[in-house]
């Protein structure tokens, strides 16, 4: 079962069903039964920092809201707070993040990011 310090059920509750989602911690997709998206956000900037993987994909993908919520573990809205870009994800990434979602409310530990209109 998944661990955490909230149930994953007021998790579900907070997102559309079968809400796809980028999460920050790959626990949260797991808990809803899916597949992560990135499984470790730091490796992930790291990789694409040292030009091992291309992050211009998943930045276009957050562009283009495919993902019908972000679950950050930070506010990425706000940088003092936010592991994001420094240390997650990367600047591409988390530009995109912050151009296409906006903060919609938090869930125990967790921040949920909902598409702009």
């Amino acid at each position: 079962p998944w661990r955490s310090t909230i149930d994953a059920s007021h998790l579900a509750a907070a997102l559309p069903p079968g809400a796809r989602v980028l999460a920050e911690d790959a626990c949260v997709p797991t808990g809803l039964g899916n597949r992560p998206v990135v499984l470790d956000p730091f490796s992930f900037r790291l990789l694409a920092e040292r030009g091992w993987i291309d992050d211009e994909p998943l930045a276009d993908r957050v562009r283009q809201q495919e993902f019908d919520a972000l679950v950050m573990l930070t506010r990425i809205d706000r940088p003092d707070e936010s592991l994001s870009p420094h240390f997650h994800f990367g600047p591409r990434v988390t530009a995109a993040m912050l151009a296409a979602y906006r903060y919609e409310k938090s869930v125990g530990q967790y921040h949920v990011y909902r598409r702009k209109r």
